[in-house]
């Protein structure tokens, strides 16, 4: 397991070949895919104010408890290290809602997390906030409108605020759309893509002039791994979970070794926490954190550059969750 020690140390040997890096990158990706300046396009839709970015990437940015945890570990590492540290979400508004997807099915049927009453117990109550009639299979997800009358993206923005105060997400829909442009108009652009045609999207064979279409994850994913490479961000993952973006992921991850000399940045975080004998899969929302003052309540790990990043964030994901 990594080390914060480490994971520094990781950090600084890509700040010395930041430049070789990128420039590795840019020409691959001019001459594989007709992208001009890849690092370029990406700077623009990341902040730059000389922090280290924790790249938090799911579709639609939350209150749950790996964001809680996440955005905990994140104050801890800042504590350890000595620099700046901030959690960046990384939404994909854009993506596809698909009931037999946990992670998706949560964001519309709010797993709320308390104790029992009289067993005091970890037990899960459901909030539907976007009524059945309201949810296509296969619709984007911010076209899905809650009982509040906002979008789902919307809705849970303001949640993650109520509970985390004001903060940045970052909209990677935009970013890979360009992407996606550039390399059609250069006639290095995928082979398929998916075009939305009335809510629905249907495979095509992708041409530039086409209006509403999404590149297949399989070549964004590529990209999207390209992003951490520098040392300025690092990406936490519990990719593990699900063997076909795990082979994504290798397939990716072999290509930018050959081409940058060294592999993205990726911080390992728990998959799942037990607590008590309940088996949390951080999809969860704890309703005690909707209290002022909630974080007082969280202690703190030690302050040790020898702790395993992976140990730390499972410590504070089973306070979020024991906690309830």
């Amino acid at each position: 397991m990594q080390s914060v020690n480490q994971l520094q140390m990781e950090i600084w040997a890509r700040e010395v070949q930041r430049q070789s890096i990128r420039n590795d990158v840019n020409q691959f990706c001019r001459e594989t895919y007709g992208i001009q300046d890849f690092f370029c396009l990406a700077d623009s839709f990341f902040p730059q104010d000389g922090s280290f970015v924790l790249g938090l990437a799911r579709q639609v940015p939350t209150a749950n408890v790996e964001h809680v945890a996440c955005h905990l570990l994140a104050r801890w590492l800042q504590e350890v290290m000595g620099g700046k540290v901030v959690t960046l979400p990384l939404s994909l508004v854009r993506d596809r809602y698909v009931g037999s997807n946990s992670y998706k099915k949560s964001l519309v049927k709010l797993p709320w997390l308390r104790r029992g009453r009289k067993s005091g117990q970890l037990v899960v109550n459901h909030e539907n906030v976007v009524p059945g009639g309201n949810i296509t299979e296969r619709c984007a997800l911010d076209e899905l409108t809650t009982t509040s009358g906002e979008k789902l993206p919307v809705y849970h923005l303001g949640l993650r605020e109520r509970v985390l105060g004001p903060n940045a997400v970052t909209e990677l829909s935009p970013f890979f759309q360009k992407l996606l442009m550039e390399s059609l108009k250069s006639g290095k652009g995928p082979r398929k893509a998916y075009q939305s045609v009335g809510g629905r999207e249907r495979d095509v064979s992708p041409e530039p002039d086409m209006e509403n279409l999404r590149a297949p994850a399989e070549w964004v994913y590529l990209f999207h791994l390209m992003l951490f490479l520098d040392g300025k961000k690092a990406l936490l993952s519990t990719v593990g979970d699900n063997n076909e973006v795990s082979g994504w992921f290798a397939k990716a991850i072999q290509t930018i070794q050959k081409v940058a000399g060294v592999s993205p940045l990726i911080v390992d975080t728990p998959v799942e926490v037990e607590v008590g004998g309940y088996k949390s899969n951080l999809l969860e929302y704890p309703g005690w954190i909707l209290e002022s003052g909630w974080e007082k309540r969280i202690v703190m790990p030690q302050a040790d550059p020898i702790l395993s990043v992976f140990q730390v964030a499972e410590i504070l994901e089973r306070q979020v969750v024991g906690l309830a």
